[in-house]
């Protein structure tokens, strides 16, 4: 056994969780089987009965203390039934409903051992000349976002469906306004009702089309134009070159006159004016061109997305 008292053990909650199978059924065990499969249980003995209660759930049978005995000569053949870990996991629980608040702690727990593992490994990734300072941290930032996924993400229809109601509640306020964000273009916007947070829009067409004045466009439009923080980045092209063309869109000057530089003196106000407004827009940007690794990329979103 580890020490209790350790905010890196929950015991007590393990004990919980076990407990509220024995008492709740098929729904505690559907419940916690997840926190079970994702290694969350650290108590080697706790692991061992959750693996019963796994083989249980998965045959559709309640996991009771008795249902337990007879599964468990099938699982581990040469082992006694841990009835004293059993009884101790009922004294635990003494209610069902108490699952989630031992979720909770278990959930807890394990966040912090997969830190400490984190900690551990970037501590001697930073001492192994072969393996990239980038990519090392690279995966220590997917490995804490992995920990803030950790928990669960079922839902039930219920709720969902509650969700789904508020949502059109919602929308019926807005008098026909998109819900996300506007690109600038309007078709676009009511056939998708605007971009959505958790959501990609993949375009996609052969070179020279105009991908990259589309992505500019709406850049001028939901960046410069509203505000909402964005992050470009480029594989191919400058800074400058996505600037001039952004440039271009807000102060309404054709990218061939910019090239240039031949502006008439109406053309240098609206420059002048369009450089205020993009200088402080909420926009950044990730120069891709000289070659980056998808996990370099990924990096730097991240660090984006935290700070901005």
């Amino acid at each position: 056994m580890s020490d209790q008292n350790s905010p890196l053990y929950a015991e007590a909650d393990e004990l919980g969780i076990l407990g509220a199978c024995l008492i709740g059924g098929m729904d505690s065990a559907a419940e916690a089987m997840p926190l079970y499969r994702s290694g969350a249980i650290f108590n080697a003995e706790l692991q061992e009965i959750f693996q019963v209660v796994a083989a249980l759930e998965g045959e559709g049978v309640s996991p009771d203390v008795l249902a337990l005995a007879r599964k468990w000569p099938s699982i581990h053949p040469k082992k006694p039934i841990p009835t004293q870990t059993l009884n101790r996991a009922m004294e635990a629980c003494p209610s069902a409903s108490n699952l989630e608040f031992h979720a909770t702690g278990v959930r807890e727990a394990f966040r912090r051992r997969r830190i400490r593992e984190i900690g551990i490994k970037l501590s001697a990734d930073s001492v192994n000349p072969v393996k990239p300072v980038e990519e090392a941290i690279s995966e220590m930032e997917a490995g804490l976002i992995s920990c803030d996924q950790s928990q669960s993400n079922l839902k039930g229809s219920k709720a969902v469906m509650l969700e789904l109601i508020d949502d059109l509640q919602e929308r019926s306020k807005r008098n026909g306004d998109i819900s996300g964000i506007s690109t600038g273009y309007r078709k676009l916007d009511r056939m998708t009702d605007g971009l959505q947070p958790g959501e990609m829009f993949l375009v996609a067409a052969r070179p020279s089309i105009g991908k990259t004045a589309l992505a500019t466009s709406m850049v001028a439009s939901m960046c410069v134009g509203a505000k909402v923080p964005t992050l470009f980045v480029t594989c191919e092209m400058s800074e400058p070159a996505i600037a001039r063309r952004i440039m271009a869109t807000v102060a309404s000057v054709s990218m061939g006159t910019l090239k240039r530089g031949n502006l008439n003196p109406m053309e240098y106000q609206r420059v002048f004016k369009a450089n205020t407004t993009i200088a402080s827009a909420p926009l950044f940007y990730v120069n891709a061109v000289s070659g980056m690794t998808s996990a370099q990329v990924g990096a730097e979103i991240r660090r984006a997305v935290r700070k901005h």
